[in-house]
């Protein structure tokens, strides 16, 4: 198991999630972004 799919898991979100949020914080966006992109806030 990878700790994106560990972390879906935990969470309950589809993995493809996780690993947008990953990809927007590499990319240098806020916690806030993250959220707000990923889950639709």
């Amino acid at each position: 198991m990878t700790i994106s799919e560990r972390i879906a898991q935990e969470l309950g979100v589809n993995i493809r999630q996780v690993e947008a949020a990953v990809k927007l914080l590499d990319e240098g966006a806020t916690g806030f972004a993250t959220v707000a992109l990923t889950t639709g806030v």
